[in-house]
């Protein structure tokens, strides 16, 4: 089988000193104490890295050679297995192994993985541009909040001579509240055909899950119909300044504003949670508390009694020291409480303004100034009124 060439520092110790030393080291003697008593001039942290290595049967799986397993390592009392490489290419036998071979297969692994993503999402992009059919539809085609959300989607993010728009990010006004209310409209553009995800998306902004995508929707781009985008966008903004609307409109718009006033109120209640260290607990608990805010406040008025809330959760803590969750917890009733208690006795609850660090979005402006006209007061009125 061999041996392995000694290191300089050690090449004058003869077989019987260096099985000395070996055992020595394996016994637990001291560094310092081997260092002088066989005269090798190294520091006393450097003495394992002089002692050869175990020379194995073993074959490296990659160039032959044998494999050899490094002295092992001391701590405290305990010995530690040393690595186990090849003597001629360092190879280890395993998935961490930094060998040029390995580094080389695993970066034309990452490589092929990265193109065989690439064409399935150009293929799922490919097939949702096919479904992508309205080149010609009117108004009358679409549903209220279609409307809405396409012309919030232009005003976001205008089209280029493509006809490609976005992506939102780039935009100073915030399309929506809440990721959920934006992807929930970007989902009903999708299938509507109104939009379609485009190739030219930044690299990372589309993955796929199930062999369905799944994007960024604050980094995708949008192709949109090339020959119909200004004229929907100049019927939509028709139909707000004249109030001449599809007869269906009509019974959709107060659904509309019921999801825009759900996400504005959930956006300003993470955001007091966020503010007193508090991860809010439970969507389906604080969204069903909202709810019942919203039937006879005001979004401005679910403000204030959301701070309340946040509010007595923030003294709980500070006076019970529960852990946050529980007094995440507390906040969702600490808020229907108060609410509650405003119902009962018939307090007028003074409206908020809007949060200066939440912004208003493009949404609630195409709703409330473009097409139901009444501005701010989709804000500070109950729904409906």
């Amino acid at each position: 089988m061999g041996s392995l060439p000694l290191h300089p520092a050690i090449s004058h110790l003869s077989p019987l000193e260096l099985d000395e030393l070996m055992a020595g080291y394996l016994s637990g003697d001291k560094a310092v104490e081997l260092i002088r008593r066989y005269k090798i001039d190294v520091p006393s942290n450097q003495l394992r890295t002089l002692l050869p290595p175990k020379l194995l049967d073993q074959i490296c799986s990659i160039c032959g050679a044998n494999m050899a397993e490094e002295v092992p390592k001391r701590v405290g009392k305990k010995l530690l297995a040393g690595k186990v490489s090849c003597t001629a290419c360092g190879h280890e036998e395993n998935y961490r192994c930094r060998c040029q071979h390995c580094v080389m297969a695993r970066y034309r692994k990452a490589t092929e993985e990265k193109v065989r993503l690439r064409e399935i999402i150009s293929s799922a992009i490919a097939a949702e541009q096919a479904k992508f059919r309205h080149t010609t539809c009117s108004i009358g085609d679409m549903s209220f909040a279609e409307a809405v959300a396409f012309l919030a989607l232009i005003r976001c993010s205008p089209i280029d001579a493509q006809f490609i728009c976005g992506p939102l990010n780039a935009s100073p006004v915030p399309y929506a509240p809440t990721a959920a209310l934006r992807n929930d409209l970007f989902d009903s553009l999708r299938q509507a055909g109104l939009i379609a995800v485009s190739e030219h998306s930044e690299e990372g902004a589309i993955e796929m899950d199930d062999e369905k995508i799944i994007y960024d929707a604050q980094n995708v781009r949008w192709i949109v119909p090339a020959d119909n985008t200004h004229k929907l966008v100049e019927q939509i903004e028709l139909a707000g300044l004249t109030g001449i609307w599809p007869d269906h409109w009509h019974d959709e718009a107060e659904p509309l504003w019921q999801k825009l006033a759900l996400s504005e109120s959930r956006q300003f209640y993470d955001y007091c949670a966020r503010m007193r260290g508090l991860h809010a607990q439970g969507d389906g608990a604080v969204n069903t508390m909202l709810t019942n805010l919203l039937r006879d406040y005001s979004v401005g008025q679910a403000y204030r009694i959301i701070w309340h809330g946040a509010r007595a959760a923030s003294d709980f803590l500070i006076t019970k020291k529960p852990n946050r969750a529980h007094a995440a917890n507390y906040m969702v009733g600490a808020s229907q409480r108060w609410a509650d208690r405003a119902r009962a006795e018939g307090w007028e609850v003074i409206a908020f303004k809007r949060n200066f660090d939440l912004p208003r979005s493009m949404i609630s402006y195409v709703l409330f100034d473009v097409l139901l006209r009444i501005g701010e007061r989709g804000f500070t009125e109950v729904i409906g009124n």
